[in-house]
């Protein structure tokens, strides 16, 4: 129930925007991580649920990414090409896609996640560095909200419950959804499977 994800500060001026977060996961090719860093002993998925469990609710298990789609998601959501080859956000203050990934060096397969998504993301006009560091430096980083982005690891609880990771739980993302969290909270109390799934 370990499940290896990439966590985005909600604060930063790139990933406050709902469009630049999923642009970034759709440019996750998950089934190479799989089976190219984690030699097929880990299972894909999009969501924080374990995919073998019986609350899983992706049906569809194939995880390639999809760059192209990705930039047409920021394109369309007010993003622009700037003439230097980087993508930004007009408004109130221009926001150039310029981020870094932090990663903790002491795992080897994160910081090969790390590479592989920024060289996506880097061909595909994003920018991004990498930001490698030792394992307590890597968490005094996440608890200060001193990062763009990370590759975190975290174990699932054996029930399915989310509540770890919703805004009430130890949520180091800034992350704030009153809808979420009151499902999160439901799931406490339901007990039929299909109110469950559905939930």
């Amino acid at each position: 129930n370990n499940m290896v994800f990439v966590g985005f500060n909600l604060n930063s001026a790139v990933f406050s925007d709902v469009y630049a977060r999923r642009a970034v996961s759709m440019m996750i090719d998950r089934d190479d991580i799989v089976t190219g860093i984690y030699y097929t002993r880990a299972a894909a998925s999009e969501y924080a649920v374990n995919p073998e469990s019986w609350v899983a609710f992706d049906a569809d298990r194939r995880h390639h990414a999809a760059s192209d789609a990705a930039i047409e998601q920021l394109v369309g959501n007010g993003w622009s090409m700037a003439a230097n080859g980087t993508y930004f956000r007009a408004g109130a203050r221009t926001v150039y896609f310029s981020t870094r990934i932090l990663v903790n060096s002491d795992s080897p397969e994160r910081v090969r996640i790390a590479e592989t998504l920024a060289d996506t993301m880097n061909k595909a006009g994003l920018r991004v560095s990498i930001d490698k560091c030792g394992t307590d430096t890597f968490a005094a980083r996440i608890s200060a909200h001193n990062y763009d982005m990370f590759i975190g690891e975290t174990e699932l609880l054996p029930n399915s419950d989310l509540t770890p990771l919703a805004a009430t739980g130890q949520n180091s993302l800034g992350y704030s959804s009153a809808d979420a969290d009151a499902l999160i909270a439901q799931l406490g109390i339901l007990t039929l499977e299909a109110d469950i799934k559905n939930a």
